[in-house]
């Protein structure tokens, strides 16, 4: 599989620990919405337009890729955020759960403009 397969850009690679909590978000989404399609199949409700394509964003994998993409370069523009050389006027890098927070605002908000 290549990198743009797997959501990756060719730009240069975040840390294991950021790329980690970037595939666990995504994963989290993905199984979220592979459980709420199931759910609504099991009960033979109408899928509606804009919640149909929100699911597919997470469950067609090429759609969730791009996602993870743009998370990754979003990320890779902010290394302050992750690299404690580079935390400038930050204590230190960013927790894992806060740069989950960072990965899901950005996505959400880019998610939301389109």
């Amino acid at each position: 599989m290549s990198e743009l397969e797997m959501g990756r850009s060719f730009a240069p690679e975040l840390p294991e620990h950021v790329e980690t909590v970037l595939q666990q978000f995504y994963e989290a989404q993905r199984k979220r919405h592979q459980d709420e399609r199931e759910r609504f199949e099991r009960m033979g409700l109408r899928k509606s337009t804009a919640r149909w394509n929100r699911q597919e964003l997470y469950l067609e994998e090429t759609q969730r890729n791009a996602a993870m993409a743009d998370s990754r370069r979003h990320l890779l523009k902010h290394p302050e955020w992750w690299s404690a050389s580079l935390s400038g006027s930050l204590a230190s890098p960013l927790s894992a759960a806060q740069l989950r927070a960072v990965v899901a605002a950005q996505h959400f908000f880019q998610v939301d403009c389109y």
